[in-house]
């Protein structure tokens, strides 16, 4: 009777130890494929752990897209930490591993893009605007005219380059001012040309103090459409910089300004405008 009760406990152990899946072996693709699911849920403790799997992993010979995808990831991670200069260095490396493995477009202009931001945050501001504008080059090649990933990218294109243009004309200065840029009409060949409809009135808008005080510069990407006497009606902000900082900013000026509707085939509709305020000092 023992014996026979022995038997079925070895048995019942046997049958749950084999209705348990093994754990398989995580590859390096798991690794950074997990690393940047964990990146998009804000999980970067996790993600640094599979990021640092993959890392001991991986040699110099491996997959170059795969070795790139692993920068990418870095680079977020380190933006997160708010080291720039590593989140820099890691996102140019991607930019070169994922170019020179034929990578999927988006994948190239998000390093690009990423080291855009790192290159700001760390005021290497003529190499954000480079960064940006190229990572804007391909999403206006493989993306709609209106889509997020594109209207953000020309919103930090535009700001770096109005920066960077700036401190050229202010060789003896530290680059500091405060000035918008008002474009209007279609995002087309990648930026927002001022076609279409112009602007009969307009009036500067003003400055958050918050901002001012801060030095912190800021872009807003919106869109409006014409109203039966020209008003700007219906706004949308599409993509903003920092948060919503300047959105309040942006409503208080387009209840004074007025579209030219002079001409018949002027666009009345998703009439897109961006402002840009420059008011940080940025070193050379």
């Amino acid at each position: 009777m023992a014996f026979t009760k022995i038997l079925l406990t070895l048995g019942l152990t046997l049958l749950l130890a084999a209705s348990i899946p093994a754990a398989s072996a995580q590859s390096p693709e798991d690794f950074v494929a997990e690393a940047f699911q964990q990146l998009d849920a804000g999980q970067e403790s996790r993600a640094r752990r599979n990021l640092e799997r993959a890392d001991n992993e991986l040699s110099d010979s491996s997959d170059p897209e795969l070795r790139g995808r692993l920068a990418l990831g870095w680079a977020r991670y380190w933006r997160w930490r708010r080291s720039w200069d590593r989140a820099a260095e890691h996102a140019v490396t991607a930019d070169e591993l994922l170019g020179a493995a034929g990578s999927a477009p988006d994948l190239v202009a998000e390093a690009r893009y990423q080291a855009g931001y790192a290159f700001y945050r760390a005021n290497d501001i003529r190499e954000a605007h480079e960064a940006f504008a190229s990572a804007l080059a391909i999403y206006a090649a493989e993306r709609d005219l209106l889509d997020g990933r594109r209207l953000r990218a020309n919103g930090w294109a535009t700001m770096t380059r109005e920066l960077a243009d700036r401190l050229e004309r202010d060789e003896r200065e530290d680059g500091s001012g405060v000035f918008v840029i008002a474009q209007h009409a279609r995002p087309e060949d990648g930026a927002l040309q001022a076609i279409g409809p112009v602007w009969a009135h307009t009036e500067s808008p003003g400055f958050d103090v918050t901002a001012w005080h801060g030095r912190m510069d800021g872009f807003v990407v919106a869109l409006v459409d014409a109203g039966p006497d020209g008003e700007p009606v219906n706004l949308r902000v599409l993509e903003s910089h920092p948060g919503d900082l300047w959105d309040l900013e942006l409503r208080y000026a387009l209840r004074t300004w007025r579209l030219d509707l002079s001409d018949p085939d002027a666009r009345r509709t998703d009439i897109a405008v961006t402002f840009v305020w420059a008011v940080q000092r940025h070193q050379r």
